[in-house]
């Protein structure tokens, strides 16, 4: 991979990130409900679940962007990235589209099958990230 796109790539994951965390952090309350309305995490520790999410998204924008932890952290947030995909899908094949995505906090979204491709698009761009680096040869 041509060094330029990959660190275009993993700017724009982590300015991502940091959106999301900072949005979802700031109504964080908000949050919880929407994450709650999934039906997928039990009531006693959707608090706690929310809390780490917020925060594993914080980790991930600045682990993406740092050399040393690029590489697990890509990997993590390809696999985030999948479980918002198949979270949002398990909530579709229910016929819960009504409900809001919690993809960008304040900004509503309702659930649709373009956000299970949006996650999955940016989980295969988080991996391309991964194939080595090519040097430019200037």
């Amino acid at each position: 991979m041509d060094p330029v796109i990959e660190l275009v790539i993993c700017s724009a994951l982590a300015l991502l990130w940091f959106t999301a965390a900072v949005k979802k952090a700031f109504a964080f309350e908000g949050f919880v409900a929407t994450l709650r309305d999934y039906q997928l995490v039990p009531e006693s520790t959707m608090v706690p679940f929310s809390a780490a999410l917020v925060g594993m998204e914080f980790c991930f924008s600045i682990g993406v962007v740092l050399p040393f932890t690029r590489s697990f952290f890509l990997l993590s947030s390809a696999g985030l990235f999948g479980i918002y995909a198949a979270a949002i899908g398990i909530n579709l094949f229910r016929g819960r589209r009504h409900i809001d995505c919690g993809c960008m906090g304040l900004a509503q979204q309702s659930l649709s099958g373009w956000l299970v491709w949006r996650n999955l698009l940016l989980a295969g761009l988080a991996l391309a990230c991964l194939l080595p680096v090519q040097s430019r040869g200037f």
